[in-house]
């Protein structure tokens, strides 16, 4: 989920809401909406935030989990 990935990212890197801001030019008040799933970031926001914090917007936007279940189901549907 996109607000949880923000989240986590945010963390992963050591910053704090405000300073994610700062480095997007929102307010810290849209970080905690995005990451309270309350809003969503624009597309530049996104584009900004992928380039900045040095993902991929496939990373930012889907879950890891998920990912990782497809990636078991590659693994199970070659082995067969």
């Amino acid at each position: 989920m996109l607000s949880e990935n923000i989240k986590n990212l945010r963390k992963e890197k050591g910053m704090s809401q405000e300073e994610l801001a700062e480095l997007l030019d929102v307010s810290r008040q849209a970080v905690s909406k995005w990451e309270q799933d309350m809003a969503y970031p624009e597309v530049e926001k996104l584009l900004l935030l992928s380039k900045k914090m040095n993902v991929s917007l496939d990373e930012l936007m889907f879950s890891k989990p998920a990912a990782k279940m497809s990636e078991r189901s590659a693994e199970i549907l070659i082995s067969s």
